[in-house]
């Protein structure tokens, strides 16, 4: 399922499955994630996955789609970009120019609002259930909040945020297709959201920037895709000359 950002681009409604990404290892194309060491449905987010292999499955879905005659050839899925991951969280402005600028820049904003702690049940973060778990301690947890879910969630299973997308704040930090730096030569990916393990509150900021290596496998990171029109390389840079205004 996805919702229209602009005319070009659709954000899917919510993170990639387990059962999606099923799919595209059973074809052969990609190596199955580690098992985690707990209990996933299907309808929960995949999780060990770098970004190039999430950027591998946005590829195989695009041929396979185009093949089927599902999207035209001039579309394509792919990971969004750090300003699209913005916007589908409700950030239409922020200052710098990448990531990393934009991260030292961030308004004190959740996706609730601009107040602390979040409501209860308001998405999955870390909440006491998760003090239960091995290697948890109290204080790794956010103080008298409850979610149900000590561990990932089905997606959806949380109310949407106003463009009706699920999970942009917890279940699992998602990639984006960049680096946090725009100038030096890094092997750092940015991951958004925060996720089932999050309890700070700086990283549950709607603008929160989470530098990972682009190459890493985690329990907590997972991705949602976009499909779009046009040229990506272009599009990217249409959105570096509109953050900078």
């Amino acid at each position: 399922r996805f919702e229209p950002l602009d005319s070009d681009l659709m954000a899917s409604v919510w993170e990639t499955r387990v059962k999606d990404y099923e799919v595209f290892v059973s074809e052969g194309k990609a190596e199955r994630p580690r098992r985690p060491d707990f209990v996933q449905q299907p309808d929960h987010p995949v999780i060990y996955v770098s970004r190039s292999e999430a950027e591998a499955f946005c590829e195989w879905l695009t041929e396979r789609e185009r093949a089927e005659e599902r999207i035209a050839q001039s579309h394509r899925y792919r990971l969004p970009t750090d300003v699209e991951w913005s916007r589908m969280a409700g950030l239409d402005f922020e200052l710098g120019d990448g990531p990393g600028q934009r991260d030292a820049n961030k308004p004190l904003l959740y996706a609730w609002g601009a107040k602390w702690p979040p409501p209860t049940a308001f998405a999955n973060y870390a909440d006491a259930s998760a003090a239960e778990l091995p290697g948890i301690t109290a204080d790794q947890v956010i103080p008298d909040y409850g979610d149900g879910y000590p561990r990932t969630s089905p997606v959806g299973f949380f109310p949407p945020n106003e463009l009706g997308l699920y999970d942009l704040s917890g279940n699992v930090q998602e990639w984006v297709s960049e680096d946090i730096s725009t100038t030096a030569t890094s092997s750092l990916g940015v991951v958004r959201g925060g996720g089932w393990n999050t309890y700070i509150r700086e990283n549950l900021l709607v603008g929160w920037r989470n530098p990972v290596p682009a190459s890493f496998h985690g329990a907590y990171y997972g991705f949602r895709i976009v499909l779009s029109k046009g040229d990506p390389d272009a599009e990217a840079g249409e959105e570096s000359e509109s953050s900078e205004e």
